[in-house]
């Protein structure tokens, strides 16, 4: 096994390559993908103060001037924080998929009441989510959090054209979460035929009421009705800790032992599914981004690899017996699972070269 001296990559990762700098191409790729996005921000001449007027302005005469989306995170807690700090007037929406973590309950109801805000929670029909992660794995597919992050990009979108904003101030940011995952980790969020697909085949039915978005959505909102989901955080020198330690002294937030711990599903799934059965562990990425920005330091990150991705083994017991038992598995059904033969989402019907034409054909427009 080689690894970079630099971040926490190595090479069971896709195409790894170390340079003579001691860097790798993910490390490479982290600080490119950080100027462009800093450039493109500049670009549009916005600075921070900028884009608050213009949101402002936007919204003058509504009741809210823009959404935010909040999972119970970190991240799209303090989006909410800062948003509501800038003077703006943010249509709150959370996702609940009915996975939650308490501690995830807890802290959006200390965050919202804190910041005097109204929340509005959409909870998703829990026999159509759960058929739908049957199917999810069943297929044998790696990415069992594209329903979750298909249906709550799709909620916010649909927020935003209910109350005639064009902004969704998001918590991605490049400072916390710029360090690009291998792309076999991960598949296309926007694949709604994908999902339909994967439902038909080992359901033999469609989560209907679910709130999912494809490709022709996605392109109808961002470029008909101008609807963007503005990297917010990026317009602010973010410190995970410094945050972390603001919204625990002033909003009761409580920390969770590692990244996206905020649901039991996502818990169970990083922790454990994705080691176990395709040997990914997504703490690379999220522990060798604050090393790259230089929030953590490297030795101790990669110390807290070897570390287990469950601070106690009785959450450990608890997520497992949940998880199993509200899909109707055994333990014994579960280790079939963890041991059959990874299967991509391409093998499956798809509208991913669908949405590789769309965007080529608007980079093409554009230039």
């Amino acid at each position: 096994m080689i690894h970079c001296t630099t971040c926490l990559a190595n090479s069971s990762m896709d195409n790894f390559v170390l340079g003579e700098s001691g860097k790798c191409n993910y490390c490479e790729k982290f600080f490119k993908s950080e100027t462009i996005q800093w450039a493109r921000i500049n670009s549009q001449n916005l600075s921070l103060d900028a884009l608050i007027k213009k949101i402002q302005l936007d919204g003058k005469h509504k009741k809210y001037d823009c959404v935010v989306g909040i999972s119970g995170g970190l991240d799209s807690a303090y989006v909410l924080k800062q948003a509501v700090e800038c003077g703006l007037r943010p249509y709150v929406i959370h996702m609940n998929n009915t996975w939650n973590d308490s501690l995830a309950e807890l802290n959006i109801s200390r965050l919202v009441e804190s910041l005097g805000l109204d929340l509005h929670t959409k909870v998703l029909n829990c026999n159509d989510y759960d058929m739908a992660l049957s199917s999810l794995i069943q297929a044998d597919v790696v990415d069992l959090e594209i329903l979750y992050d298909n249906c709550a990009f799709s909620l916010c979108y649909q927020a935003a054209n209910n109350i005639k904003t064009k902004y969704i101030l998001g918590g991605q940011n490049y400072q916390t979460e710029g360090y690009a995952m291998p792309a076999s980790w991960n598949w296309f969020k926007y694949d709604k035929t994908n999902l339909y697909a994967i439902c038909k085949i080992f359901s033999n039915q469609l989560p209907l009421s679910l709130p999912l978005m494809g490709t022709l959505d996605f392109f109808y909102y961002e470029y008909i009705k101008n609807i963007s989901i503005v990297p917010f955080l990026d317009f602010f020198s973010y410190n995970k800790n410094l945050a972390l330690s603001c919204l625990e002294k002033n909003n009761g937030y409580t920390r969770y032992p590692y990244k996206h711990y905020e649901s039991i599903l996502t818990r169970f799934y990083q922790a454990y599914i994705l080691p176990k059965k395709f040997s990914i562990d997504k703490r690379i990425g999220h522990l060798s981004n604050l090393v790259l920005t230089g929030q953590l330091d490297r030795e101790k990150a990669a110390n807290s690899l070897k570390l287990s991705p469950y601070d106690e083994h009785d959450t450990f017991l608890a997520d497992k017996h949940y998880f199993t038992s509200r899909l109707g598995l055994s333990n014994s059904d579960l280790q079939t699972y963890l041991t059959r033969p990874r299967i991509e989402h391409s093998c499956y019907p798809s509208e991913i070269r669908f949405w590789n034409f769309c965007s080529m054909a608007k980079k093409i427009i554009m230039t």
